[in-house]
């Protein structure tokens, strides 16, 4: 078949497709513009994700519109934290049509209640894994327990750096969907997860010291009840000699 037919054939088929376009931009921060920019067989939608990162007190976010997948939206809002400090959230509103406007996306405020729940933590940088020293207490809709591991891009000035990470702690169970990888991106940071190494329900907090103190009562409750046995023995051995 000669060259010129294979791409009128090629042609025609894209042409019948009728691929989406999409709005293509990133900025740190809730808002951004750009070009629109044609998607990829298999994007089918078009996608606004906030994300939102919180290293100890300080705070980070970043807007991302492009080229998605309808799946990409159905898991809602997603939230992990990783060890003590860090935290990340991210949402994310799509449409399937090219004049999708300035349709806003938010992430409400962060839920620090806690749950009743608690996972192993532990987090580390240039590394692909990290062992869990500490229990973390989970709060909000966080139930789940996972291990992921993954890349981490930052700014320094201009100058973009990449490094491996690795984390466990609490999440919402939407980060364990196995079928794509979530990222995160605040502008200064962009958290990408390429492996949930675990992911299983959230066991329920047991409070050390609470359990502690029920055992004292208990070992004080049995003392008392040995000392009255015996003293009550030694009553009746006394009596009968008399």
């Amino acid at each position: 078949m000669h060259p010129w037919l294979i791409f009128t054939i090629l042609s025609a088929l894209l042409d019948a497709v009728d691929l989406l376009a999409c709005e293509d931009c990133s900025a740190p921060g809730k808002a951004c513009d750009g070009n629109m920019k044609p998607c990829f067989l298999g994007e089918d939608t078009c996608g606004t994700i906030l994300g939102q990162t919180n290293l100890a007190k300080a705070g980070f976010s970043g807007i991302l519109k492009t080229c998605t997948t309808s799946t990409a939206c159905k898991a809602g809002i997603r939230t992990m934290s990783l060890g003590r400090q860090i935290t990340l959230r991210r949402n994310a509103v799509c449409c399937q049509e090219e004049n999708f406007g300035n349709q806003s996306v938010l992430l409400p405020p962060e839920d620090t209640t806690q749950n009743g729940l608690s996972c192993p933590s532990c987090y580390a940088q240039d590394s692909d894994s990290c062992v869990a020293e500490s229990t973390l207490r989970c709060t909000g809709a966080e139930n789940h327990c996972v291990y992921v591991t993954g890349m981490l891009e930052f700014l320094q000035g201009i100058t973009a750096n990449t490094t491996t990470f690795a984390g466990q702690g609490c999440a919402t169970e939407s980060v364990c969907e196995p079928r794509e990888g979530v990222s995160v991106y605040s502008g200064v940071f962009s958290y990408a997860i390429s492996t949930i190494m675990e992911c299983y329900p959230a066991p329920i907090t047991t409070n050390s010291a609470i359990v502690h103190h029920i055992s004292w009562m208990k070992a004080t409750s049995l003392h008392l009840i040995a000392t009255s046995v015996m003293s009550s023995f030694c009553f009746l051995s006394h009596n009968s000699f008399l």
